[in-house]
């Protein structure tokens, strides 16, 4: 009899185990993957409380949340980045051609002052056009 009543013991305890009904946050916690101490399967320094597991997962969740944030940035600020740049461009050459008409109608009409002057122009505009490509072509490398 004594034999029996061991039996009986081990039983109780699994029954005991069984009948544990999971709190509202073991339940959130399950639905994301987590498993109870006694279900766990991997290494027993690895395993976390629901509460903490489910803490993590937020945390987590919104560490991947601001890094697809920033890289959305990034790839905002490098359109913005290369529109500024084709602007840029397009302006630089739109100024060469309209101070080269200029020159053309200043020879037209005899100003030798205002070619001179016009050549200047251009000659600054070409530089600073230039100086601008050697800026950009570091930060792009």
């Amino acid at each position: 009899m004594a034999e029996e009543n061991k039996e009986v013991i081990p039983e109780n305890n699994t029954e005991q185990k069984q009948e544990h009904t999971p709190t509202e946050i073991e339940l959130r916690a399950m639905e994301d993957g987590w498993v109870p101490q006694d279900e766990w399967q991997g290494d027993p320094e690895v395993w976390r409380p629901a509460k903490e597991f489910v803490d993590r997962g937020e945390l987590f969740k919104k560490i991947d949340d601001q890094n697809r944030t920033i890289k959305e940035f990034k790839r905002a600020l490098d359109d913005l980045k290369n529109h500024t740049q084709k602007v840029r461009e397009t302006e630089y050459n739109r100024a060469l051609a309209t101070l080269k008409e200029q020159k053309k109608n200043a020879l037209l009409e005899g100003d030798a002052e205002r070619v001179v002057s016009l050549d200047d122009e251009i000659d600054l505009v070409k530089d600073a056009q230039l100086k601008i490509k050697a800026d950009t072509q570091p930060q792009q490398q």
